[in-house]
């Protein structure tokens, strides 16, 4: 067991793409064009080949008031003939160890949530799937639509919507303009509402098939809502949108499907610490996200 180096980018990518067969291509091709850092990933290697890897990806996140450096696990995977010998705990068991003295909470995606549950996390982020066509959303015109609107402008947005919020990752300017270019290498595009020229909000697409996701929705009212909405219905006419839990847009959508996704889970590494930095009590992560006046959000994977 050890950290990747870059001679070992594309076989960690074959192993993903062996692994996770239902994930977008163009999504995986992202993530290691983009995202991926070599020393922020621990392998193991059978056979002269990488047969498990752990990816990590850190981020500035706003807990109950503070900012905290956390990291996000991610691409947690094993090749179907190497499974069932105790490779990903043994690399589980390696990087709880340093979390535990490095990061005060740390987060991981729900691609094995009960193998996570032994190492501590827990579900904190859930999602609100709604299936949506021409029917469940009212029309509305498209003046104050337009595709790509600045990265300035989205951070603006995104800082006033998520003061509703805990949890939720910090950016700045130059993580927004990452985030436009991800979306693009995706084969997506983002599209914004303004209104007396202030940007009122803004989703991003990304087309599959005869499907559209739109993977961030950011508003600042119903009406910035519904004018993202109708964009998006004049590209596919079955849209999926994600929002966080705590969105309940039952009403606004007339009869439409939802459906509760588990995504993001989340560990306290140092319960001691936490609570004399915080003047708390907490016994476990639940109480960070689940007890303050603020629900948890997040639409980012990492």
């Amino acid at each position: 067991m050890r950290r990747a180096d870059p001679s070992l980018t594309n076989n960690i990518k074959e192993l993903w793409l062996t692994c996770f067969p239902n994930e977008s291509k163009n999504y995986i091709d992202y993530f290691f064009n983009s995202i991926y850092k070599p020393e922020d990933t621990i392998i193991q290697i059978r056979d002269n080949k990488v047969v498990s890897s752990l990816s990590r990806v850190n981020a500035e996140v706003m807990i109950n008031g503070r900012i905290i450096k956390t990291s996000t696990l991610i691409g947690g995977a094993t090749h179907p003939n190497y499974q069932g010998k105790g490779y990903m705990k043994e690399i589980l068991n390696t990087v709880c160890s340093h979390f535990d003295h490095s990061e005060l909470i740390s987060f991981a995606t729900t691609k094995n949530p009960a193998l996570l549950q032994q190492y501590g996390f827990r579900t904190v982020y859930r999602r609100n799937r709604y299936e949506l066509t021409r029917d469940n959303v009212s029309r509305i015109t498209n003046d104050g639509c337009m595709f790509d609107p600045s990265a300035l402008d989205m951070l603006n947005v995104y800082a006033l919507f998520v003061k509703r919020f805990n949890g939720f990752i910090v950016r700045n300017l130059q993580d927004f303009e990452k985030y436009k270019k991800g979306i693009i290498d995706q084969g997506g595009k983002i599209v914004g509402f303004y209104e007396n020229g202030v940007l009122r909000g803004y989703a991003s697409f990304v087309i599959d098939g005869k499907v559209l996701h739109i993977k961030e929705c950011i508003y600042l009212d119903t009406m910035s809502l519904f004018k993202l909405l109708n964009v998006a219905l004049q590209q596919r006419h079955i849209v999926y949108l994600n929002v966080s839990e705590f969105e309940k847009l039952d009403a606004l959508l007339d009869s439409a499907n939802r459906t509760v996704v588990d995504y993001k889970m989340a560990r306290l590494n140092n319960r001691d610490l936490f609570n004399r930095l915080y003047n708390s009590n907490v016994v476990d992560v639940d109480e960070i996200f689940f007890t303050g006046k603020k629900p948890p959000y997040t639409s980012e994977m990492f």
